[in-house]
């Protein structure tokens, strides 16, 4: 009967919440009996205050030690606390969690939640709450900004971070604070420009002039007016609209109804009269008085002497020096602290391209911009590398002795990568290495925009990093300088080469160059090509004559057309050997195959990365006996395998005079278009429009003798 009358006792003094929580209780270990010791410790940190999610606890707990009792095969009851405590306060901690976003939460009730993981996996998918964003919001403003002056009146701060200026601008259009647009912030930023917010604390909120925004440059100086203000609404306003706001905020510490008073202190400026000076402004002036702020020289004698022209100055003056002070920080802060890119923001740019061989380096130089920066890509050649004998002694080498042709090689090959290094090192000195440095150019200079510019090349370059160094080592074994069986074979292929009568061959870096013995020399009708022999005769030169300035001028012109001709040799070199490759094989065949051949004038066939080069030891043209080519061929860069090379190299032995045949051809065609370029410029000089030597074939038989001597009389005279 004692034990009755206590539990009625006890149920009318317990409240519904806690009879419930209670009732669950006994119910989970009533459900639960091999783990019911454990229901006080997660009822204890139950969010809900009546135990609404115990039983969905003791059932991932339940689920937690059968597996480790599976596992461990031991029975539940000798699984030790360090295994399932912690696992109960990782339930607790997803329960809380569950109840936190309770509201937030698509499906609320917890029992659709198999596991723990369920439901952070929805926590996570909703994001932070408003109240924790904005915490994290003010939290991040802060660290990214500065306080540069604040008082009962203002505060000004400068944000380093487009956080805090998106957290300070809140409220205003600034396009720094941009959230839902385009943030300008950092673009500014980098270009040197300094914003200082400034908080009015006593405007209404919906007054233009709340917050304000003071903008100064790099190279501003200090004490020096700000570059632009800017309200809130985004409009650039003058000093004295800066001032009316500075004002209005000063006068809304001191009175209420502050517009009014703002008004009333206007008509008082512009006429310091006793009717002018108002009650409101009695009041003003005895309240800037008592603060003292601003350095103010206001008088009590001024407010109750009637001094009212020195009363009007002084106030004015007063908010004068509220306005100085802060634009006077804001200059002196930037000053000390110019905008630009920090050197976080030049690491971030080079970790973001992720560069795994070139090395971005920079330092603050001092410099108006304060970075200098440039680019390293380097390849340390392994130590058993194998140098042949040295080219000069035939002594025993190593990397040192083959140092230049090195790095030529590794140039020459990054070339073919379209990467060009402005300075090519190789050193042995402790290890063999060969190193490229890279500086920025003009585009790629001045701002942080230009660095990334720099750092996007520096990553182009990084991706070719191993194409370089494996294609620079097949030639470093190709060209003979490291051991390689395959260098030896092509030496000895070399030896065994039959010799040529009109071309000597030498083997220099794995390849075969070919170079015409001596020069070939065509006789051309080129005078009669240029019209010489249609030039009007000149006049006879008196004995008194010094000089016949005509004879001399046509002198020039001819010297000039043949230089011109001979500019043009890289072009004939084109022609006779797209004339005559084909004739090596079958013609038509050969043509239909190869198509075009050239990539440029001397770059004659093959890859673009490793091509066959022709050009002339020797190549000239000039009049006598009326026209001469000379010309010295050759031939570079061929391969062992490329045998098409090699037979018409054979051929072109055989038929040189067939080679500068197209070669003269060619010649006479570009001397018979300058011809008609000086009948059209100089008509006067000529005979007539005759077209008799167009007419001709260029190759023809003809008689010199005209043309010889028309040409001696021209240098005669």
């Amino acid at each position: 009967m004692k034990q009755f009358f206590e539990g009625i006792r006890r149920w009318s003094t317990l409240s519904e919440e806690q009879l419930l929580a209670e009732g669950r209780a006994k119910d989970a270990k009533k459900k639960y009996p091999d783990i019911a010791n454990f229901v006080t410790g997660l009822a204890a940190r139950d969010p809900s205050g009546n135990n609404k999610y115990l039983m969905w606890s003791m059932k991932q707990l339940q689920k937690f030690v059968d597996a480790q009792s599976k596992e461990r095969e031991i029975p539940i009851e000798n699984l030790p606390d360090s295994l399932t405590v912690p696992y109960m306060s990782k339930i607790s901690s997803a329960v809380e969690e569950f109840h936190a976003n309770y509201q937030r939460l698509k499906d609320r009730d917890i029992n659709s939640y198999k596991s723990l993981d369920q439901i952070k996996d929805a926590v996570k998918d909703l994001g932070l709450s408003q109240k924790k964003k904005r915490g994290k919001q003010r939290i991040a403003a802060q660290a990214g900004s500065q306080t540069i002056y604040e008082n009962d009146d203002f505060w000004m701060i400068r944000p380093d971070t487009t956080e805090a200026s998106c957290y300070y601008g809140k409220g205003t259009k600034w396009c720094i604070s941009a959230t839902e647009s385009q943030n300008y912030f950092k673009s500014y930023t980098s270009d040197g420009k300094s914003f200082y917010m400034i908080m009015m604390k006593n405007l209404d909120q919906d007054s233009d002039g709340k917050k304000i925004a003071l903008v100064y440059g790099r190279d501003a100086m200090y004490d020096s007016e700000p570059e632009e203000i800017y309200d809130a609404v985004d409009n650039s306003i003058d000093q004295d609209e800066f001032l009316e706001y500075v004002t209005q905020n000063i006068i809304a510490s001191h009175v209420p109804d502050y517009e009014e008073a703002y008004e009333e202190w206007q008509l008082f400026q512009a006429s310091p009269r006793k009717y002018r000076f108002t009650n409101r402004l009695q009041k003003l002036a005895n309240s800037m008085l008592a603060s003292g702020e601003y350095d103010t020289s206001i008088e009590e004698s001024d407010i109750t002497g009637g001094e009212y022209e020195v009363l009007s100055e002084a106030m004015a003056e007063t908010f004068h020096n509220a306005s100085y002070a802060l634009q006077s920080e804001a200059a002196y802060h930037n000053e000390e602290n110019p905008a630009g890119p920090n050197e976080e923001d030049y690491q971030e740019v080079i970790d973001a391209a992720g560069l795994d061989h070139v090395n971005v380096q920079f330092e603050d130089d001092g410099s108006s911009w304060g970075f200098w920066y440039e680019g390293t890509m380097g390849w340390d050649l392994a130590s058993d590398l194998e140098y042949s004998p040295h080219p000069d002694t035939g002594e025993e080498a190593d990397f040192d002795d083959w140092e230049d042709e090195i790095s030529d090689i590794f140039r020459d090959t990054a070339d073919d990568f379209y990467v060009y290094p402005d300075e090519v090192q190789a050193s042995g000195y402790g290890h063999p290495a060969v190193n490229f440095s890279f500086r920025p150019d003009r585009e790629e200079s001045g701002s942080l925009q230009a660095f990334q510019v720099f750092v996007e090349r520096m990553a182009e370059h990084d991706s070719h990093y191993k194409e370089i160094l494996e294609a620079s080592l097949e030639r470093m074994a190709e060209e003979g300088i490291t051991h390689s069986p395959g260098y030896e074979e092509k030496k000895a292929k070399f030896e065994k080469l039959p010799k040529l009568k009109n071309f000597d061959a030498t083997f220099s870096k794995g390849k075969i160059n070919f170079v015409q013995k001596s020069p070939t020399e065509v006789i051309i009708p080129l005078a009669q090509a240029l019209g010489i022999r249609d030039l009007k005769p000149l006049a006879t030169r008196s004995a008194e004559q010094v000089y016949n300035f005509d004879a001399n001028r046509w002198k020039d012109l001819l010297e000039q057309q043949l230089n011109m001709l001979r500019r043009e040799m890289n072009h004939v070199l084109r022609d006779a050997f797209n004339e005559t490759w084909p004739l090596a094989y079958d013609a038509s065949q050969e043509r239909k195959k190869q198509g075009e051949m050239f990539v440029n004038e001397i770059t004659l066939y093959g890859e673009r990365n490793d091509p066959v080069n022709g050009d002339w030891e020797m190549f000239d043209v000039d009049l006598i006996d009326g026209g001469t080519l000379t010309g010295q061929f050759i031939f570079n860069r061929v391969e062992f395998d490329d045998q098409r090379g090699l037979d018409y190299i054979a051929w072109l032995d055989n038929n040189l005079d067939l080679f500068y045949d197209f070669a003269a051809n060619s010649v006479m065609r570009y001397a018979k278009a300058q011809g008609k370029t000086m009948r059209q410029h100089w008509p006067e000089k000529f005979k007539s429009t005759s077209q008799e030597a167009d007419s001709q074939p260029a190759m023809e038989g003809v008689s010199y003798g005209t043309l010889c001597e028309s040409w001696k009389r021209w240098a005669q005279n």
